[in-house]
């Protein structure tokens, strides 16, 4: 089976600005991955090159083994569900019309949904304990909810690959941790491959069993939280002196600024 996302010796820039040369980088499915890193070494430029919104200036990124370049975005769409780090105007939408939007790739000729698709968009539903406001207006719901929504949305596209951009940012502690939980039991229950994009260093590497740290124009170091999580490597990526200690009771080691 090909890997759900491969980049392969893949440069990329903004103008006047390199952000990656060369960069390898494969997620295997069924993995929980963190990719962390500081602010402008592109992380969020990954989640762009996945899904196509920014066309790799050389190499290659493939999705299930075929090259993004010749992928159609409803194709694209069938093969990656994306949670945004930002979600561009909340209309007078129905939790269940949002999660429905997730069928779209889907869709046939005519662009209605089917019973099929609604079926589908309430396991989303429930399957993130969201159910139960199915009919609220969008507008009228927590952060904490809204997210549960876009992830149900993101599961009603059916591709079992997700990545999220920054998904706990907006949060509270709880609901930081209790989405980071869920997309962990997610992969357990459903076999799904998670990439999440995140600043919270501590909180996300509970949860990911691999840890991809980002630096200058590439991958700084790349494997379990206890390979990564080093007092050397950490400083050198982030411009700052930390230090990494265990702290009773959480199993992967912790950082903390000097």
């Amino acid at each position: 089976m090909s890997a759900p996302l491969s980049l392969a010796n893949v440069s990329f820039s903004y103008p006047g600005t390199p952000v990656f040369e060369g960069l390898d980088l494969t997620v295997g499915a069924g993995e929980f991955t963190a990719v962390l890193g500081p602010n402008g070494c592109g992380k969020t430029t990954l989640v762009r090159l996945a899904s196509r919104v920014v066309a790799a200036g050389s190499g290659t990124v493939s999705l299930g083994g075929d090259d993004v370049a010749g992928l159609t975005p409803r194709e694209i769409a069938r093969r990656l569900a994306v949670v945004p780090q930002e979600e561009a105007g909340i209309f007078a939408f129905s939790v269940g019309e949002v999660v429905l939007m997730g069928r779209t790739p889907w869709a046939g000729a005519f662009g209605f949904e089917t019973d099929k698709d609604r079926r589908i968009a309430m396991d989303a539903l429930s399957a993130v304990d969201a159910a139960d406001f199915v009919e609220r207006d969008v507008r009228e719901i927590s952060g904490g909810e809204w997210q549960r929504v876009l992830i149900a949305r993101a599961l009603a596209q059916r591709t079992g690959f997700l990545v999220l951009d920054e998904p706990t940012s907006h949060l509270d502690l709880r609901y930081r941790v209790a989405t980071l939980r869920l997309l962990a039991e997610l992969r357990e229950r459903e076999g799904l491959t998670v990439l999440v994009i995140s600043h919270d260093i501590n909180l996300t590497v509970r949860f990911a069993e691999r840890v991809v740290l980002l630096g200058a124009r590439g991958v700084a170091a790349d494997g379990r939280p206890d390979e990564v999580l080093l007092p050397d490597v950490l400083s050198d990526v982030y411009g700052t002196t930390v230090v990494v200690r265990r702290v009773e009771g959480i199993p992967v080691p912790q950082v903390y600024p000097a």
